[in-house]
């Protein structure tokens, strides 16, 4: 009975303090409207979808889905953006209509044709063990010359088998690169391999896009 009656204090409360503010939900939603359309300004169009979003909860004014196409739009969701067009259309003046439906068509027509304005499309793993093969590679290819070089010097200072001290440099280096070539180049055989393995395998390659961006804040609240 206790838990009863605070509830009942607390929505008496809530009301008085309404009532004295005089704020109703539309006021609230003119707040959450004119704060989206500054951050839009200011290019922070993820905290503008955020406001209108809220804004459209408590005043279900088209406007609110006119400018969350837009924010969508700047940030290359081209299917969010269509979405809240169409939205927006069911509830727009006649004069309208006819406008927002070639809009929409266009951006209809920019998402089917994505791909090709993306470019090629870049697989992630596939090109980043194509580099590292590429890298050993050359790496192997560089120290397997070394070590040939290093091999030729420690040839010329020894004399039937016998090296004079003068010749341990070259046969050490002539070592260690040799060492680090086969590894390079094991390496290298190895990632071109796995390489080719995953581009077979990978269905989903990451594409990179590029969108404009269009539509504009219009209108008043």
């Amino acid at each position: 009975m206790v838990r009863v009656w605070l509830v009942a204090m607390m929505l008496v409360t809530s009301c008085v303090a309404a009532a004295q503010t005089g704020e109703t939900d539309d006021d609230r939603a003119r707040e959450l409207f004119d704060n989206g359309a500054g951050l839009f300004e200011e290019g922070r169009y993820d905290e503008a979808i955020d406001a209108w979003q809220s804004g459209y909860s408590l005043s279900a004014r088209p406007l609110f889905l006119y400018n969350l196409a837009g924010a969508y739009e700047r940030l290359g969701d081209l299917n969010q953006t269509v979405a809240y067009l169409n939205m927006y259309r069911a509830h727009a003046p006649e004069s309208e209509r006819d406008t927002l439906a070639r809009r929409i068509s266009v951006l209809e027509q920019r998402i089917s044709e994505q791909p090709a304005e993306s470019g090629r499309r870049f697989p992630v793993a596939p090109v980043a063990l194509a580099s590292v093969s590429a890298a050993s590679l050359a790496v192997g290819v560089g120290f397997g010359a070394s070590s040939l070089s290093s091999r030729a010097r420690a040839k010329e200072l020894c004399v039937e088998g016998l090296c004079e001290g003068s010749a341990l440099p070259a046969v050490r280096r002539n070592r260690r690169h040799a060492v680090v070539a086969d590894t390079a180049l094991v390496v290298g055989i190895a990632a071109a391999g796995l390489g080719v393995a995953v581009w077979a395998s990978q269905r989903k390659p990451v594409t990179l896009r590029v969108d404009g961006s269009g539509l504009m804040l219009q209108g008043r609240f």
